[in-house]
């Protein structure tokens, strides 16, 4: 079976062509992530807008929104 080098930072174990990163790598890039996902929440993103995406008016709506357009962008209807 056809090999890759790990993306990894400093890796270079060889993985299978349908892995996406050896064992050792994955734990290290879901604990960037979130460490990542973190400082965007707490410096960057909109607080207000942030409410309005999870306020109840705005799921009603997009619920509507989704089923009357059969859950099909309005640009490839």
């Amino acid at each position: 079976m056809p090999k890759k080098i790990s993306p990894g930072k400093g890796c270079n174990k060889l993985i299978n062509m349908k892995e996406n990163r050896c064992p050792s790598c994955a734990p290290i890039k879901k604990a960037e992530k979130a460490e990542h996902n973190k400082k965007y929440d707490k410096k960057v993103r909109d607080p207000r807008l942030v409410n309005f995406y999870h306020s109840k008016s705005w799921n009603t709506v997009r619920k509507y929104v989704l089923v009357r357009d059969n859950h099909l962008c309005q640009d490839c209807l």
